[in-house]
């Protein structure tokens, strides 16, 4: 084996699944880089009385990772948190039915009514609906019986009184409830919440800028909420996640490599795990002992890491190359520079410096245009969103996917964001922001490359 202390591909997997999440949110504080304050502000949170937290950001940049931590270790004894992910079709009902069913079923009481043989009556979490525990009743049993609000408050305090103290739960990819009305309905039962001092702790997750993107505008409750708003990973934490496994093998990656992974990641978390793990497997393959991170080991895991990218992202970027002359190249220039929202001049002068690094002729602006706003109609994803209307201003209707199209622009030789140095100010940048990227304002001095000519790499 090429890997000091990895004797077997099992050994080679156990120490990844240790160290590297790209596939399922983060269980260990240890290996949460980059989010320890947010983890301490969630924590915090849910030890001052009557306060629940939302936690809002992108896709991917790790809040489910944050909430199962916090929750995990917020939650004392023997019971587990109670975790609900979301779908389109999720309902206020069901999702709190759904709670019941899972403190039903860890409380062991399906069991109990089964080997006593007379049951239990289901009012006993504050629900009446004619039918006993051990006839069968179905988690569809209980969401009938939640018909308001107050129904479900009565749910709430059987958990308080009989699941755990305290009671965590964590309602994940809460934005993907289609009907905003089902979504404001949790605004209401916070506010009973704080009204009958009920001891459950809430930890809500989703896509958005702010609570007020989830669940409305309810000034009511608005003291009884903390909003943890995360960012994308800053330039040290990615390096930190980079570093820390190979530490562990006592291999060294050189800094422009290190760089290079950071900036393509576009500081979403999943794009380093991917890359880092990738590396790692293909290190393990190399035939001699490896201790130094080489360009043709980066090469061949990022050609692995795009095969084995989420199809969510794969597809839509294939289909726009597929079917639209000339935007690969256009597409590359979109993901140029660390700013999430860009106007169509920036992204073009991105384009021009792209041509000319793969010494192309490129297309004139008007085709351009032409087919920057192809990359914004529905039938192609659409991959681009107007960030403002009647402006040529855009966003990624799915930003996750502007790190995919970092991996395809690396893999064809082109490197983007050589002029993050020279810490752009585009008129629609605000990267303090989570909406726009980092927690601090510029770029580090010390992210360039060798072939910069002045500027050499360590």
């Amino acid at each position: 084996m090429a890997l000091e202390g990895i004797n077997s591909k099992k050994e080679l997997h156990s120490f990844i699944a240790k160290h590297l999440s790209r596939s399922h949110p983060i269980r260990s504080p240890e290996f949460l880089f980059g989010r320890e304050k947010e983890l301490r502000q969630v924590e915090r949170a849910l030890y001052s009385d009557g306060t629940h937290v939302f936690i809002v950001g992108d896709r991917g940049v790790g809040k489910t990772s944050i909430a199962t931590i916090a929750a995990t270790s917020f939650q004392e004894g023997s019971k587990a948190h109670i975790h609900i992910d979301c779908s389109p079709r999720t309902t206020f009902a069901g999702i709190v039915a759904n709670i019941a069913y899972e403190a039903l079923k860890h409380s062991g009481i399906f069991e109990r009514s089964s080997e006593s043989g007379h049951g239990t009556s289901i009012s006993l979490i504050g629900l009446n609906i004619g039918k006993s525990l051990s006839e069968g009743v179905r988690l569809a049993d209980i969401e009938t019986g939640i018909r308001d609000v107050t129904d479900a408050v009565r749910v709430f305090k059987w958990l308080a009184d009989n699941y755990s103290d305290p009671t965590t739960v964590v309602i994940d990819e809460f934005d993907r409830i289609r009907d905003p009305n089902e979504r404001n309905r949790f605004a209401d039962l916070i506010k009973h919440f704080g009204n009958q001092m009920i001891p459950v702790k809430l930890i809500i997750t989703g896509i958005a800028t702010n609570v007020t993107d989830l669940i409305g505008e309810h000034p009511s409750c608005a003291r009884q909420i903390d909003s943890i708003d995360v960012p994308k990973l800053n330039f040290d934490d990615r390096w930190q996640i980079i570093r820390e496994p190979l530490n562990n093998l006592d291999v060294t990656i050189g800094r422009e490599l290190e760089i290079r992974i950071a900036l393509i990641s576009d500081g979403y978390p999943y794009y380093v795990h991917l890359l880092t793990e990738r590396l790692i497997w293909e290190l393990n393959d190399d035939p001699s002992l490896v201790h130094t991170v080489n360009e043709d080991h980066f090469q061949t895991a990022l050609g692995e890491a795009i095969e084995t990218c989420s199809a969510e992202y794969k597809v839509p970027y294939e289909r726009a190359v597929n079917s639209i002359p000339n935007i690969e190249e256009i597409l590359w220039s979109t993901a140029d520079t660390d700013y999430m929202v860009r106007t169509e001049e920036e992204m073009f002068a991105s384009y021009l410096g792209i041509m000319r690094q793969i010494s192309r002729s490129p297309v004139s602006r008007e085709e351009y245009k032409k087919g920057i706003l192809n990359l914004a109609k529905a039938s192609n994803g659409p991959i681009l969103q107007r960030a403002q209307k009647r402006k040529p201003i855009f966003d990624y209707k799915e930003r996750m996917l502007r790190g995919y199209v970092r991996l395809q622009a690396e893999s064809h030789g082109v490197r983007l964001y050589n002029d993050l140095q020279k810490d752009p100010k585009p008129l629609s940048a605000n990267a303090a922001s989570s909406r726009y990227g980092y927690r601090a304002s510029t770029i580090p001095k010390e992210v360039r490359f060798a072939n910069e000519p002045g500027r050499k790499a360590d």
